[in-house]
């Protein structure tokens, strides 16, 4: 709508992310490859792709899943590593908590389509998890500064690409003094113990994904190319 109203000519193809966001493996491979019990709640942590990220969210995360686990002490918490990050960082993180959470590295679609719960740094993984209609808890924190530098900067009223995608909140977003472990732990249990929230979640998701459109994005796009090509002079042959 923007290039509309700036005069351009403007094509709707899609989003990318619908070809690309796709399990390789059927939801009963998935629990057995990643060891995981489909009796028992699956929680993933997702710090980022960036070595800041981590240092600034995984510790909350973890602290979060602590608390998690002492109210539903069935839950799985599993950590799907970006290739970004080296695992011995996130194993330093992790050997500093009394808890049980298991490294993945790859199949992160597989894994997401059998998880109940993802709490996840502001960026793609968030759209990734809603893309997989898995209820998402986004947090994020920066510098003071930077941060009121940003809200000076953009005026959209959320940071998160489901609730920006969607034009309202369908994710819960903790955001600077409010991502700490106690406001993510208090959000991770309403979803997980309110089947009424967790539906609506998912409802509300699959809403998002159709305003994407269908996939294909990457073909249209090509196909639009060449029909830009062959309307200019020479364009046919």
């Amino acid at each position: 709508e923007v290039y509309r109203e700036a005069g351009a000519k403007v094509t709707f193809v899609g989003h990318p992310l619908l070809d690309i966001v796709k399990p390789a493996w059927d939801k009963e491979t998935a629990y057995r490859q990643f060891a995981a019990d489909p009796e028992r709640p699956v929680v993933l942590l997702m710090p980022g792709s960036r070595k800041q990220e981590v240092d600034q969210l995984l510790d909350i995360m973890l602290s979060a899943a602590e608390k998690i686990r002492r109210v539903m002490p069935d839950c799985q918490f599993f950590l799907p590593a970006a290739t970004t990050i080296s695992r011995e960082m996130l194993q330093n993180k992790l050997d500093k908590y009394a808890l049980s959470v298991q490294i993945t590295v790859g199949n992160t679609y597989d894994l997401m389509q059998i998880a109940n719960l993802a709490i996840a740094a502001s960026g793609t993984a968030t759209l990734e998890t809603a893309l997989m209609k898995v209820p998402t808890i986004v947090v994020y924190k920066t510098s003071p500064i930077t941060y009121f530098i940003g809200r000076q900067l953009i005026k959209i009223p959320y940071v998160s690409l489901p609730n920006i995608i969607a034009g309202r909140q369908i994710v819960p977003e903790l955001l600077q003094e409010e991502a700490n472990a106690a406001r993510v732990a208090d959000e991770a249990l309403r979803i997980l113990s309110d089947w009424d929230i967790y539906s609506q979640t998912i409802e509300d998701l699959t809403a998002m994904r159709q305003t994407l459109g269908s996939g294909g994005a990457v073909r249209r796009t090509a196909e639009l190319v060449l029909e830009v090509a062959a309307e200019q002079p020479g364009g046919k042959e």
